[in-house]
């Protein structure tokens, strides 16, 4: 049976340690603003390294994971959260720690037969002195997101991206090169419990999409999901669309954008 949602302590976890602490402290207020009514209890926690002990003395029945960036999108805070068996939303430590690498995400993409794009991690130095590939490219960290540290070199730039190589360059000595690709972002918003028909809403931009189109949902065996939606679009691809590397792109391929499920133990 499941447990209402009026009679839970939600912890809205929200800043931490990375890049991205703004960010987070923005949707974290948002997301317990809107928690607000809806359950017993809502308490925000601004975590930092003592989170575990934040959290054993408060006792939350579920954790509502808003940060951002390294820590807690990469698999460190859901593992504080396993071990101390706290439920909690969004990805597991596995599927969180693959997707904030954007190197082993392509790679295990790749393996499952998805196309993904050329280039790869390249030297920061290296990439702030020389093309590394031909213009047009995107320059990002491997692990960072929110379009931290990202940028776009145009066709026909005459020079790198020398802000890689400056010595308060705080993101990893290695970077990810690709080809980049025009098209649109969509943002989709999931509505609905698995006892009634989600509506999924869409909306679309056309700033070319800097994170992971999507995450695996790591769901133990005990848990049960109050919501699972998926939403397929057919693309159009370009004929080659990412250099000389690439597979011709299929005729018809359907790509899953966004999948979420809320877990509970």
């Amino acid at each position: 049976m499941r447990t209402p949602l009026n009679t839970l302590h939600v912890a809205v976890l929200m800043g931490g340690l990375s890049s991205e602490r703004e960010v987070s402290l923005s949707s974290g207020r948002g997301c317990a603003d809107a928690l607000e009514g809806q359950v017993a209890k809502v308490t925000r926690v601004d975590a930092g390294r003592d989170l575990a002990q934040v959290l054993t003395a408060l006792k939350p029945d579920v954790v509502f994971n808003a940060l951002h960036g390294k820590w807690g999108e990469d698999g460190c805070v859901q593992g504080i959260l396993e071990t101390l068996k706290i439920p909690y939303t969004h990805s597991g430590v596995l599927a969180s720690a693959l997707a904030m690498d954007k190197d082993k995400s392509k790679a295990v993409l790749h393996a499952a037969g998805v196309i993904v794009p050329g280039g790869g991690l390249f030297d920061r130095h290296e990439v702030a002195s020389r093309h590394v590939i031909d213009p047009p490219y995107v320059v990002k960290p491997n692990a960072e997101g929110s379009s931290v540290g990202v940028y776009v070199v145009r066709e026909g730039a005459n020079r790198p991206v020398a802000e890689v190589g400056a010595e308060d360059w705080a993101y990893g000595d290695q970077v990810m090169v690709e080809p980049f690709i025009p098209g649109k972002e969509l943002a989709v918003s999931v509505i609905g419990e698995a006892t009634g028909p989600p509506r999924p809403r869409v909306s679309t931009t056309t700033k070319p999409n800097t994170r992971p189109a999507a995450r695996a949902t790591s769901c133990p065996p005990s848990c049960r999901r109050t919501s699972l939606t998926r939403l397929y679009v057919r693309p159009s691809w370009p004929t080659r669309p990412w250099g000389a590397e690439a597979s011709p792109a299929p005729t018809s391929v359907m790509t899953m954008l966004t999948t979420f499920s809320f877990c509970w133990r």
